[in-house]
C-alpha cells in the first residue's frame, strides 16, 4: 500500500515550527528560572522525600519538616533557671512527647541533636541499642532516668506541620526508665537470646542438606552499664517489660557467681548480646612495681536469657610462649628461658619472686588481662602462693617476645576467673616473626640445648 506524502510533509513542517518557535524559547526560559524553588505542592507530592538540612530548611533527600522543638527549648530553659526535680520531670515528659512522633523516630540521631540545641546543652547521648534508641542525659545532676524509643504501629501527625506545632503522635513507643540516682550511665543495649537449630532441608527431588536456623527465644531485656559515683565501682543493671513499663530485674545475672559484680571497678561494653568487661578488683596497697594497667578482660555470654562467666579466649601463641618460658625456668634452663625475653635482665624478676621454690605448679593458670596501652598481650600467672606474676608480650626484634614481667600480690578476683592451665611439659612455640603464626620459618635450637626430647624451636638467645 502506498502512502500519501502530503500529510507526512505537513507533520514534518509542524515539528520544525514547534522546535524553532515554541520549544526553544521555552527551554531558554526554563534555563533562566532553573534556580527557583519548585512549588510546595510539587514537593509535597514528590515520590522522593525532600531532605532537611541542619538549619531546618528543606534540602534534597530528607523529610520537609522541622525537627526543632520549641517546647523542649522552653522546658530546658525553665530547668536551667530553676534546676530541681519538678522542672526536670517536666522536661523529660516534653522530650517523651517529642520522641513519640514517627517522623522523629525515622530521623537520624545526629540530626535530632543538631536541630535541638537544648539537647546538646544537656549533653544528651543517643545510643543505638539494637531494636531501640536510648536517650541518656549526662549533663544534668537531676538525671536518673533514660528514655527508650522504639517503633510502634500507629501513624504520625499530618505531614506538613512542624514538630513544635504538631500534637504528640503515638506512632513510636516511648518509655521513661528510672535507674539509681548515684549512677552515671555509659552504655545500653537490648538483648535477647538467639538459638541456633539445624534442620534437614530437602533441595531437589532426592537431596537433603543440613541448614542452620536462628531465632530469638525468651524475654527481651534492656541492659545498662555505668559507674557508681559514690563507690567508683562498675554498675550493671537489667530491665524487662511488664504491663507496658520497664521494671528492674536481676534475672539475667542470676547464674553468675554470688557477689561477683559487687566489687568490680572498670568499664563494660557490648559485643552483640555479650558484655565485655575490662575490670579490676580493689587495690591491695602493695608497693611492688606494677604495670600501668592491671585490669582483666572478662566476657559475660548470654545463653537462654542468662549471662554466664565465659572468661576471655586467649591467643595460642602468647600462652604457649609464657608456658614454655616457665617450663625452662623451672628446669633451670635459663639459656632457653632468656630466648623468649626481649631483655635478658627480666630473668631476675621470677627469681626474686621465688618462682623456682613454689610447689603448686599443678594449679597454675594464666588469666587474660586487658591489652596494654602500647598493644600486645597481658596475662596474669595465678600461682596460689604469696606472689603472682604479670607478663606483657609484644613485638620485639621482629618476634613476639616477653617485654615485661611484674610481681603482683594475690588477687581474689583473678583466682575466681577462668584461665588456661599451665602445663609442666609445654611444647616450644613455633613462631615466624612478631605475628606469632604457627608456620615455618622459626629458628631451631641445637639438639644439645633441649630440656625435653625432640626438636625444640625458639628465637635465638640474646
Amino acid at each position: 500500500m502506498r502512502l500519501n506524502p502530503a500529510p507526512l510533509l505537513a507533520v514534518s513542517l509542524l515539528s520544525q515550527a514547534a522546535l524553532s518557535g515554541w520549544l526553544l524559547p521555552s527551554a531558554a526560559q526554563e534555563s533562566d528560572e532553573g534556580a527557583k524553588p519548585a512549588p510546595a505542592s510539587a514537593s509535597a507530592t514528590s515520590a522522593t522525600p525532600a531532605k532537611t538540612s541542619t538549619t531546618g530548611t528543606p534540602g534534597p533527600g530528607v523529610p520537609s519538616f522541622n525537627l526543632n522543638s520549641r517546647a523542649i527549648a522552653e522546658k530546658a530553659q525553665a530547668y536551667k533557671v530553676s534546676p530541681d526535680e519538678t522542672t526536670w520531670q517536666a522536661f523529660l515528659q516534653t522530650v517523651k512527647n517529642y520522641l513519640s512522633d514517627t517522623r522523629v523516630l525515622k530521623a537520624p540521631a545526629q540530626q535530632i541533636l543538631q536541630q535541638n540545641p537544648a539537647l546538646r546543652d544537656l549533653q544528651t547521648k543517643i545510643v543505638d541499642a539494637g531494636g531501640a534508641r536510648i536517650f541518656i542525659f549526662t549533663g544534668s545532676r537531676n538525671s536518673h532516668s533514660l528514655i527508650v524509643q522504639s517503633a510502634g504501629a500507629a501513624a504520625s501527625a499530618p505531614a506538613g506541620e512542624t514538630i513544635a506545632a504538631a500534637p504528640p503522635s503515638p506512632g513510636a513507643r516511648v518509655s521513661i526508665v528510672d535507674y539509681p540516682e548515684s549512677v552515671n550511665l555509659s552504655a545500653a543495649h537490648m538483648v535477647r537470646s538467639l538459638v541456633t537449630t539445624i534442620k534437614r532441608v530437602k533441595v531437589g527431588r532426592r537431596k537433603f542438606v543440613n541448614q542452620k536456623f536462628v531465632h530469638a527465644e525468651g524475654p527481651a531485656y534492656l541492659v545498662v552499664s555505668g559507674i557508681d559515683r559514690g563507690s567508683g565501682l562498675l554498675y550493671l543493671g537489667a530491665y524487662k517489660q511488664y504491663q507496658g513499663a520497664w521494671i528492674a530485674t536481676a534475672e539475667p545475672f542470676s547464674q553468675l557467681p554470688q557477689h561477683f559484680l559487687e566489687n568490680l571497678s572498670g568499664l563494660a561494653s557490648f559485643s552483640g548480646n555479650d558484655i565485655v568487661l575490662a575490670v579490676s578488683s580493689q587495690s591491695s596497697g602493695s608497693n611492688l612495681p606494677k604495670p600501668k594497667s592491671s585490669t582483666y578482660q572478662i566476657v559475660l555470654h548470654l545463653s537462654a536469657g542468662h549471662y554466664q562467666l565465659a572468661g576471655s579466649p586467649s591467643k595460642d601463641m602468647p600462652v604457649s610462649i609464657i608456658a614454655y618460658f616457665l617450663q625452662c625456668f623451672r628446669m633451670n634452663r635459663l639459656d632457653l628461658a632468656k630466648a623468649w625475653l626481649a631483655d635478658p635482665g627480666l630473668i631476675s624478676i621470677p627469681k626474686y619472686a621465688g618462682l623456682s621454690k613454689m610447689t603448686s605448679e599443678s594449679s597454675w593458670k594464666l588469666v587474660t588481662m586487658t591489652q596494654p596501652a602500647g598493644g600486645g598481650y597481658r596475662f596474669r600467672l595465678v600461682t596460689n602462693n604469696s606472689h603472682d606474676l604479670i607478663f606483657d608480650l609484644g613485638a620485639a626484634k621482629h618476634q613476639l617476645l616477653i617485654k615485661g614481667i611484674f610481681i603482683a600480690p594475690p588477687d581474689p578476683l583473678a583466682k575466681s576467673l577462668t584461665g588456661v592451665p599451665v602445663s609442666s611439659s609445654a611444647a616450644a612455640p613455633v613462631v615466624n616473626g612478631a605475628t606469632g603464626n604457627h608456620n615455618g620459618g622459626a629458628t631451631q635450637a641445637p639438639a644439645g640445648n633441649q630440656p625435653n626430647p625432640g626438636a625444640v624451636q625458639h628465637p635465638a638467645a640474646h
